[in-house]
């Protein structure tokens, strides 16, 4: 009587260990054929996952010897605004499943896992052919490089090579320099620029051969400019001072005068990245001088005159950092 006694303990310890013992649980003991981990928040009042597999039997009945396994594992975390979030993923018939899912309490999302389950063990035994569509996770953010460089503040540095036609007697080339900042869709630059010296001749007099005058250009603009495409090509407008030098030679007093002037400029402005920082730049603009000063030669003719519009073009690279 003794022996019998103490099997009895021993077979009612060891039901009571299976009955209580922790997740990952397995759904053989709750008749249905699902192996399940359930990981939840320390601290927060979750069911078990005795209590979601439990569930999941109410759903689908007791298992029957045609259904596959189905494997599931959870894992539920806290958000900041007090919500709940579970990735549950599933193997199903050597197929892998992922769902995310965000509820406001640990009961409802056991809830909604408990009805997924059920219905990867057995369709037909749930009133809906699926569970409700499960909150996705938002995709993830792809940077571009273009909207990378739209939203951050840079400082820009760059050199061109320039071409001008109409400020002064014919087509000039200059060098210049450009310094500034982006932001956003918007920019702020300085330029100027430095022209080399042209010679213009008129007609001999009788005391010399050649008559005429050299001339040099100094430019220096600011320009305000707006990105309003996604890609980099910015319509820029702004003033600029002209300042033009000339030198007279074939008379009998040769002297040198300066003219300066405002200009206003209107044009357009493109960037194409190369490596890092470094970029490829090329504008085209009009510039509209507000007075056009005359140069001449006392007694002899009018030497030049700038026009009332001169197009300018531009080619160099930049840095932005």
């Amino acid at each position: 009587m003794r022996a019998k006694s103490a099997n009895r303990w021993f077979l009612a310890c060891g039901l009571t260990f299976m009955v209580t013992r922790p997740s990952p649980a397995r759904a053989d003991d709750a008749r249905v054929a699902l192996a399940f981990e359930w990981h939840v928040p320390p601290g927060e009042r979750c069911p078990s996952a005795d209590e979601v597999t439990q569930q999941v039997t109410r759903l689908v009945g007791p298992a029957r010897r045609d259904r596959g396994v189905i494997r599931a594992r959870a894992e539920v975390r806290k958000l900041d605004d007090s919500r709940f979030r579970m990735q549950l993923t599933t193997l199903a018939d050597g197929v892998e499943g992922r769902r995310v899912i965000e509820e406001r309490s640990c009961t409802q999302m056991a809830e909604a896992a408990a009805v997924i389950l059920a219905w990867m063990v057995d369709p037909s035994a749930i009133d809906a052919p699926a569970p409700a569509e499960p909150k996705a996770e938002p995709p993830p953010m792809v940077s571009h490089p273009l909207a990378e460089n739209r939203r951050a503040f840079k400082l820009v540095f760059g050199a061109r090579g320039l071409l001008d036609w109409g400020t002064l007697p014919t087509t000039a080339y200059g060098v210049g320099i450009d310094l500034g900042i982006r932001w956003s869709a918007f920019r702020i630059m300085t330029r100027g620029g430095l022209w080399a010296h042209q010679v213009t001749e008129v007609a001999p007099t009788s005391a010399t051969a050649a008559t005429g005058a050299s001339f040099g250009l100094l430019t220096f603009g600011i320009d305000a400019c707006v990105t309003p495409l996604r890609i980099d090509i910015a319509a820029c407008a702004g003033p600029e001072i002209d300042r033009i030098e000339g030198t007279g030679f074939g008379v009998d007093v040769p002297r040198t005068d300066t003219a300066s002037w405002v200009s206003l400029a209107f044009g357009l402005e493109g960037r194409i990245g190369l490596v890092g920082p470094l970029g490829l730049t090329s504008s085209a603009s009009l510039a509209f001088p507000t007075s056009r000063e005359t140069f001449g030669l006392d007694g002899v003719a009018i030497v030049h005159r700038p026009g009332i519009a001169a197009v300018r073009a531009a080619l160099g690279l930049d840095v932005m950092f």
